[in-house]
């Protein structure tokens, strides 16, 4: 199956798109992150609803992290290497031995 987002611009509108339909309005803010070749963008969401938090958190399982709520998405291998694009903020993930 291919993935229907391939970076954070995709990815932006598939949940714009997806508050759009159920009535909630959000501030999105999503960071790629790359490490040993994985690329996953951590999508935070700044809802003002309780209601609506709570919604999306049963609904897609997303997790609280401070105000907003968080949303990691794994994204395809195969643009990991590309530059970000536009609009798209790349941080390189580095463990410490």
């Amino acid at each position: 199956m291919k993935p229907l987002c391939t970076d954070a611009a995709g990815l932006n509108r598939a949940i714009q798109e997806l508050c759009t339909e159920s009535g909630i309005v959000a501030r999105i803010d999503i960071r790629t992150l790359v490490k040993s070749g994985k690329r996953q963008a951590l999508c935070f969401l700044r809802i003002d609803s309780a209601a609506q938090q709570e919604q999306l958190m049963r609904t897609l399982g997303l997790t609280r992290c401070d105000d907003d709520l968080l949303l990691i998405v794994d994204l395809p291998p195969e643009v990991a290497n590309a530059s970000a694009p536009s609009g798209e903020t790349a941080i390189t993930a580095r463990t410490t031995p």
